[in-house]
């Protein structure tokens, strides 16, 4: 079996190969306007990372399955736009999945949004709710103070 223990959004993850520990360098809870589509209203968000953490609880080889979906104030949910999997043999205890999110448009400005987090194992047909990590967008007018635009 497999337990969640923590998500989080970041800019990156730095791995330290001496004693295998990872740093979560800048969590967000606003994400960054990379571009705006001034036809559209598109915003192009800036590259960043749900980084999850996982215990397995007992001594039988696992394999684990995520997906992430986005969900917004008044839209439903989404098709998961992140996934990813792992097999941890009988030895392992904890394991990191990390999904990197290098494109992501959105539609709205300063809007609530959340990401959940979904998991399986082994042969499960069902995804279960891990976690919600909710955040907003940063507005657009911050975005030009911020670069001098005007």
């Amino acid at each position: 079996m497999i337990d969640h223990v923590w998500s989080v959004l970041c800019e990156q993850v730095l791995h330290n190969p001496k004693n295998g520990s990872m740093s979560h360098i800048n969590t967000l809870d606003i994400l960054p306007i990379k571009k705006v589509n001034e036809e559209t209203g598109e915003l192009a968000l800036e590259p960043f990372l749900i980084a999850t953490k996982w215990k397995k609880n007992n001594e039988k080889d696992v394999k684990l399955c995520i997906k992430v979906k986005m969900l917004g104030e008044s839209e439903e949910k989404k098709d998961a736009f992140g996934s990813g999997e792992i097999t941890l043999d009988k030895e392992a205890t904890m394991v990191s999945l990390n999904i990197d999110v290098t494109q992501m448009i959105v539609k709205a400005d300063s809007r609530f949004y959340a990401f959940e987090v979904m998991y399986k194992f082994n042969k499960q047909r069902k995804y279960r709710s891990a976690a919600v990590l909710p955040f907003t967008i940063q507005k657009l007018k911050e975005r030009k103070e911020r670069s001098g635009e005007e």
